[in-house]
């Protein structure tokens, strides 16, 4: 449990946190811009990972309310969504990685075209793509 509160409190809590500590001064200016960073372990489960994957959605489901929230103010709020990438997380992990220098520069790119929901690497556009099939049924 102390580590499923951790990854709540990191994925979902921290993020929140950082909004509430600046979108006041953005709001003051009337611009600013958070991109809060998901994964798609927000549309997936795991063994082992489930917790991760909820922090994850929680995030994702928070900056959307997010945006609606303060696009009034003239902030932007995007979603970076991504597979796995190479970081401490996944030290050990045998499994292909994305190079977080890529990432950083497709998030960038995406972000600056207004994109609210980036889809940061192969991963997260082929698993959004075929999240649900046209009668709103999780594709298999």
């Amino acid at each position: 449990m102390d580590d499923i509160r951790r990854e709540i409190d990191v994925n979902y809590f921290g993020a929140l946190h950082v909004v509430r500590a600046f979108a006041p001064a953005m709001r003051e200016r009337g611009r600013g811009a958070f991109v809060n960073v998901s994964s798609v372990m927000a549309w997936l489960g795991y063994e082992h990972s489930n917790s991760y994957g909820a922090s994850k959605a929680a995030n994702w489901a928070m900056s959307n309310g997010l945006r609606e929230e303060l696009a009034g103010a003239g902030i932007q709020v995007s979603s970076l969504l991504l597979g796995s990438t190479d970081t401490d997380m996944m030290k050990g992990i045998d499994a292909p990685k994305n190079r977080p220098e890529a990432l950083v520069a497709t998030a960038f790119d995406q972000f600056e075209d207004g994109v609210v929901e980036i889809l940061a690497d192969e991963a997260a556009v082929a698993l959004k793509a075929g999240l649900s099939d046209d009668r709103g049924r999780f594709a298999k």
